[in-house]
């Protein structure tokens, strides 16, 4: 394979002298695959880009993929006790941010003190998982699956952050420090990742200061990113090598891939570097912003200079095939912000391994039950209901049927919809424990399908299926966003700016001239 007719392809090159130097570093890094490193995902069958496998985590635990990713909210999972998750739920994997305990120095932080006590995984109290005894594998990073832009810049030693405190600089040493001791041998490091600062000011309040978070990267923003991210990710793989972890680095977003050839050549072929188990794929910006920042890869054009299309390395953007194929036996892992059943399908067809599931609370927040499924026939006629929006009282008040017939989890077993619907306007805990019960079930169900029709040859046939069944999407059910237990004052601004109405309503109201 030659660097220039595989990785160049669709991208122009700025000169011969640059083609020639990444020519060279591509024959080095075929070299250095070419040697002993055992790669950590086994693929077991492939269909187009899609395909299925198993993660190892440890010498006795791997992760069947494609595999969705359930995120926590300070370590817990929304909605659920680890109680009811031992119980009830098969959870595969958990996202774990350390930015949720570093509301103040990390070193005063909770988990910092709890470390001479035990590891990450016993303080936030994981049972194993329901399913085979095993325990949960923990993904744990410095921010959130979905992070909330912030409106600070990162340094060389510093990587700006969101707590419930505000914003805050966490310093890549203290994150290092903490892998080292608060994870177990089921614990992957995900390395952090530099992204430039593309949102507005929070005290933006003119449209020509709003206007920045359209901005794109820049030449010398770009040179920035790829030497940070090299830095963060060195240090961390050295780090994860003393305690046996594995470390999953980034490709870094909005920049061409040949770009990251000379990043990629020092995290792959140093040999002083231990090598990573695979690669992240996140997205600029936040879905709360009006930034236009997930183009399908239909709308970019390839044939136009690399620097304007930043966004070739996008969650839902990348074209693996740029990569150099001896990168394929690496797993891949999607930050991106997926919002339904929909992208997941787009995103497994590109050949993502890992998926985070973010959007599955979000639609539990919002009072949706998911009802749609995979690899199901349709009856003609009839459109099936892709979700319920159990807010509607009027509609399943006397409803004493499950969420979904052919459903087994303990919400369907145990309730009705009315029950669920009566919880829910009554603003009780208990509806969204059961909603989240029902839908991470559903979700499971739903990635479990997926393998099967990827080993089975049929999943572009029952993707199509699926796109033509389910012509909604999730976020059309006309759900009352706002009105859960779980939007936090921390995301408003960034949300909505310094002029949009709270999601949530303030209980408490002026009097108007006492007569109330």
């Amino acid at each position: 394979m030659q660097f220039g007719t595989h990785l160049f392809s669709g991208f122009r090159c700025s000169s011969v002298a640059k083609s020639s130097r990444l020519i060279i570093a591509q024959t080095r890094l075929n070299r250095w695959f070419s040697m002993t490193r055992s790669s950590k995902l086994e693929i077991k069958s492939q269909e187009g880009s899609a395909r299925t496998g198993a993660f190892k985590i440890n010498h006795e635990s791997y992760l069947q993929t494609p595999c969705m990713i359930i995120p926590t909210s300070r370590g817990a999972v929304p909605h659920l006790t680890p109680d009811v998750i031992n119980k009830h739920v098969d959870i595969p994997a958990l996202y774990v941010g350390m930015e949720d305990f570093a509301d103040h120095k990390a070193e005063q932080s909770p988990l910092y003190s709890f470390r001479e006590k035990g590891n990450l995984r016993d303080f936030i109290r994981i049972l194993p998982r329901a399913s085979d005894g095993k325990d949960v594998p923990l993904f744990f990073s410095a921010r959130r699956s979905n992070p909330i832009p912030t409106s600070q810049a990162n340094s060389d030693s510093n990587i700006a952050i969101v707590t419930n405190d505000g914003f805050r600089q966490l310093k890549i040493e203290e994150f290092l420090d903490f892998t080292e001791s608060v994870g177990d041998s089921s614990t992957i490091i995900v390395a952090p990742v530099d992204t430039p600062t593309l949102i507005a000011p929070t005290n933006a309040s003119s449209p020509d200061l709003a206007d920045r978070a359209k901005g794109k990267i820049g030449g010398n923003r770009m040179r920035k990113m790829i030497s940070r991210n090299e830095l963060w990710s060195v240090a961390t793989l050295k780090r994860a090598e003393k305690t046996g972890k594995s470390v999953i680095v980034p490709i870094i977003p909005g920049v061409p891939v040949y770009h990251q050839a000379m990043y990629l050549e020092r995290i792959m072929m140093d040999s002083d570097v231990p090598r990573p188990a695979g690669f992240s794929v996140l997205d600029l910006a936040s879905p709360f912003l009006d930034i236009n920042h997930r183009l399908s890869r239909d709308e970019v054009d390839r044939s136009k200079p690399d620097r304007e299309n930043p966004q070739l390395t996008l969650s839902l953007t990348l074209d693996f095939s740029l990569l150099p194929p001896e990168m394929s036996n690496s797993v891949r892992l999607n930050l991106g912000y997926l919002t339904g059943p929909h992208e997941v399908l787009e995103a497994v067809s590109l050949g993502y391994d890992l998926l985070c599931g973010d959007w599955i609370a979000n639609a539990t927040d919002a009072g949706i039950a998911m009802t749609f499924s995979f690899g199901e026939s349709s009856i003609e006629g009839i459109i099936p209901e892709i979700g319920l929006n159990m807010w509607d009282t009027e509609k399943y008040c006397t409803d004493m049927t499950s969420f979904k017939d052919d459903c087994k989890c303990y919400a369907c077993v145990k309730h009705q919809k009315a029950y669920v619907a009566h919880l829910l306007n009554a603003k009780e805990m208990l509806a969204w424990t059961l909603l989240q019960i029902h839908n991470i079930a559903t979700v499971n169900l739903f990635m479990g399908k997926i393998r099967e029709s990827i080993a089975a040859g049929t999943f572009e046939m029952y993707k199509n299926r699926f796109f033509n069944q389910y012509p909604d999407t999730l976020s059309s059910l006309g759900s009352e966003i706002g009105q859960g237990l779980r939007v936090r004052g921390y995301q408003v601004k960034l949300a909505g700016g310094p002029t949009e109405k709270k999601l949530n309503e303030s209980p408490y109201k002026q009097f108007d001239d006492c007569k109330e």
